[in-house]
Parts: structure tokens; sequence; C-alpha cells
């Protein structure tokens, strides 16, 4: 776990990292990126791109995207999660979820708090998340 960094969220509350998310912002203006550029900006800052495995974890999520569009970690490939995570928890806006394959899709929330495939090129604000590491 990194120590020294002194992160605040938009209301001035400081980030703990204890499995924190962040929504990544340049000063006051939303960072967009697409979502290969969003993965690797996450990953040049030591997290991943947010992964979500139940309701309240989805829930906190959709509070920290301050009702916008964003990327989260889902990959199109076969609808998994970039850390290798295993859920069985969805909230796809439609239902069933988006067939595959499809190319250059990617998971985002959408303004309606559901989960839904774009195009993986689109420009949006994305949500990291910082993973709590135990060393021996």
């Amino acid at each position: 776990l990194r120590k020294g960094r002194n992160i605040t969220w938009s209301d001035g509350v400081p980030v703990t990292f204890n499995g924190s998310y962040v929504i990544e912002t340049n000063n006051t203006q939303i960072c967009v990126k697409n979502w290969c550029q969003a993965l690797q900006y996450c990953r040049h800052v030591s997290s991943d791109l947010v992964s979500i495995s139940n309701e309240s974890q989805n829930d906190e999520v959709i509070k920290k995207g301050n009702n916008a569009s964003f990327w989260i970690g889902l990959m199109h490939d076969e609808w998994e999660w970039v850390d290798k995570s295993c859920s069985f928890y969805r909230n796809w806006s439609c239902e069933p979820e988006p067939k595959l394959p499809m190319s250059n899709h990617c998971g985002v929330i959408n303004n309606a708090h559901k989960w839904s495939d774009e195009n993986c090129w689109r420009k949006l604000p994305f949500l990291c998340e910082e993973k709590i590491v135990f060393m021996n």
C-alpha cells in the first residue's frame, strides 16, 4: 500500500486507500480518456479500472460517479473484469447482457446507473480502484 498521497474528493474529504474508488480528475476538469487509455492510466498509478462484485460495491461506485457515464473495468471479450476477479453480480441496462462478439465495446456505468456497452474509443471519465496489498 502506497503512503504519502494527499488526494481529496471534490467535497474536500481526504481519500483513504483501503479499497477506495477515485474518479480521475485533472484539477477541476474531469479527465476523459478512451477505455484503453483509462486502463493504462490507472495501472500507471498502481491501481486498476474498478471491478464490481456485488450490489453494495455497485452503489458505492455509482455515488462516486457524480451522475456521469464512466468507464469501469469490464472487458468486451467475455465480459470479464480487467483484474480477473470473478463475480456473478450483473447490473446491465438491458436483459440479457449484450451479446458477444462485439468489436471494440467496453463496459460503462451510464447516466441511469446501469451497466452498458460502449465503443471503447469514446472518451469518458473513468474510475480507478486502489487495491489493498498485503505483504509479509
